[in-house]
């Protein structure tokens, strides 16, 4: 298993393609009222925009085997 460094996301659309295996970084921790984060999951499963929360995506980085 081999993790490519994290890619910068400001916001806006999926930034790779829909299937693609990533590992986002999210603006803050995690809030244990509203569950588990998605640690890894393909593009298209996780909200892309941001609103200023913790859990927006600031970061990611793609899965390569």
């Amino acid at each position: 298993m081999r993790w490519r460094p994290y890619n910068p996301h400001e916001g806006g659309a999926c930034p790779v393609e829909p299937n693609t295996p990533i590992e986002p970084k999210y603006r803050g921790p995690a809030d244990a009222a509203k569950g588990s984060r998605i640690a890894v999951a393909p593009a298209w499963r996780l909200d892309w925009t941001h609103d200023g929360s913790d859990d927006d995506i600031i970061g990611f980085r793609e899965y390569r085997p």
